[in-house]
């Protein structure tokens, strides 16, 4: 994960809101890879998940939750409900919205993000875009940058993007 390079960056990945006793399922694509790269992330995002999500329908509605290791902030941005079912607009938004007011208490904070919905999530990225650029309000933010994506030749793997946020008032 290319975020991992930047070291105070929050590097999170696009999730699912299906908790076992193994903590929160990160079975495959960028949510796969940043589990390999800090084993305990599934258990203390599942800490996070309880702590701020709503149980309903057997999966936890969260949005996006941020975890602290040795230093280096996680994110998990919930992009479906199970892990089987496909990416749901309604819940990037929700995750979106999260990781707004996330970024709003710790200002100057970058995160670079696998792109949601898409590959694994089987969306298509315009639609995808459409909600993370006109639906989401930032006002304290020059909003998302594509940093850069290019999708898998076969869709059978998650297709990797680089997104950042960072506050208007850090840029200028």
């Amino acid at each position: 994960m290319k975020g991992l390079e930047a070291p105070h960056a929050l590097v999170a990945a696009p999730t699912n809101g299906v908790l076992t006793s193994q903590g929160l399922v990160m079975g495959a694509g960028a949510a796969r890879a940043l589990a390999e790269v800090n084993p305990q992330l599934p258990i203390l995002f599942a800490e996070a998940i309880r702590r701020k999500g709503v149980y309903r329908g057997g999966v936890y509605l969260y949005g996006f939750v941020a975890v602290e290791v040795d230093g280096r902030p996680y994110g998990a941005f919930q992009s479906k409900g199970h892990f089987r079912g496909r990416a749901d607009l309604a819940l990037i938004r929700l995750a979106a919205s999260r990781l707004q007011e996330f970024l709003e208490e710790h200002p100057g904070l970058e995160v670079h993000l696998a792109f949601p919905g898409i590959g694994l999530g089987k969306l298509k990225p315009e639609k995808v875009l459409e909600v993370l650029e006109t639906d989401i309000p930032h006002p304290s933010f020059l909003g998302l940058r594509i940093l850069g994506w290019k999708p898998h030749p076969t869709y059978r793997c998650t297709t990797w993007a680089t997104w950042a946020w960072w506050p208007a008032s850090w840029i200028r």
